[in-house]
């Protein structure tokens, strides 16, 4: 034979040897990732996995990657024997969509299921509007001193437009305290009116104004001529700093409840029984058409009201003027 002939024998021979030599390898392969595939089904059993089989796909996905990752190389006809099996500790590349997950991951946690739905709307789960909606917004809060019992006489008088001022008589106000309840009597402009309750951190507590819901510090008609008083006793630049500003005050009646608005109208000198007596007149902000309150406080005699006159639509008016002052007697 030719040289050329000898050498394509003696090839020949070399690749059926090793293709001998690579079958027994591949053989030895596939039993080993056999025998990796049963040591793992066992721990995951022993680590607590659950008992249920695990979905289709997972268990294909399990027992398919060894046997492809034992296929023969492309470059199996080439002289060079192929490279040694890798331990199952190795990870596949991250580009591979079949990778197998290290060891510790399979050993750690069950095979992945299904994504659990998506949890609901934070909104959904926020908590719900209060029943209660107040129906109006409450004003500042004040500084209140509750006043000493006290008694005071007036004298009333009538006046229309254009004519001079008449009188028509007289008109008391009796306010007990024993520094926990109190009872007030008022009998003058505003007709006869009775107030009872105790006291608060917000001042004087009418009995009746307490019935009435978000309401902190609300007031009866009778009682708020207490409150205004106890505001200038407990701090005099709550009223005499507010000039042209208003004290806001609830005032809750047999309709409701009410904010009733006194403007700061500034210091005034009245002419009573008693002499001249300074006082801060307050006036009350009412639409038009409306009956009109001012009281008139004096810093004097404890911010007490000593002067109170009903002003109406029409220019008329009814006042009671401080008259005498007495020690009122204790609830």
């Amino acid at each position: 034979m030719g040289g050329a002939a000898v050498r394509r024998y003696t090839s020949g021979m070399k690749i059926a040897v090793l293709l001998t030599r690579h079958r027994r390898l591949l053989a030895l392969c596939g039993l080993s990732a056999c025998a990796h595939l049963l040591m793992l089904e066992l721990v995951a059993q022993r680590a607590g996995a659950p008992a249920s089989a695990p979905p289709v796909g997972e268990a294909l996905r399990l027992r398919l990657t060894p046997t492809a990752a034992a296929e023969p190389p492309a470059a199996a006809s080439s002289a060079t024997p192929p490279a040694a099996p890798q331990p199952a500790q190795q990870t596949e590349p991250a580009d591979r969509a079949d990778a197998v997950p290290p060891l510790p991951s399979l050993v750690a946690t069950p095979a992945p299921s299904a994504a659990p739905p998506s949890s609901a709307p934070a909104s959904a789960a926020a908590t719900p509007a209060p029943e209660g909606i107040p129906l109006m917004q409450m004003p500042s809060r004040y500084r209140v001193r509750m006043p000493e019992p006290v008694r005071l006489s007036y004298a009333l008088t009538r006046q229309r437009p254009g004519a001079a001022p008449q009188a028509a008589g007289s008109a008391t106000l009796d306010w007990r305290n024993d520094g926990e309840r109190y009872a007030l009597s008022l009998d003058g402009v505003l007709g006869a009116l009775r107030s009872e309750g105790g006291s608060s951190d917000a001042g004087i507590a009418p009995r009746f104004a307490q019935q009435q819901p978000d309401a902190v510090g609300a007031q009866d008609r009778a009682s708020v001529l207490m409150q205004l008083a106890g505001i200038g006793l407990a701090e005099p630049d709550q009223i005499r700093g507010q000039v042209q500003n208003e004290i806001r005050i609830v005032v809750a009646g047999a309709d409701g409840a009410a904010i009733a608005r006194y403007q700061v109208m500034g210091q005034e000198q009245l002419q009573t029984a008693l002499g001249a007596i300074e006082a801060w007149r307050l006036a009350q902000v009412v639409p038009a058409g409306q009956e009109r309150i001012e009281v008139w406080l004096a810093p004097e005699h404890g911010w007490l009201p000593v002067q109170i006159r009903l002003a109406r639509a029409d220019g008329s008016s009814t006042t009671q003027t401080l008259t005498r002052i007495e020690p009122g007697a204790p609830k």
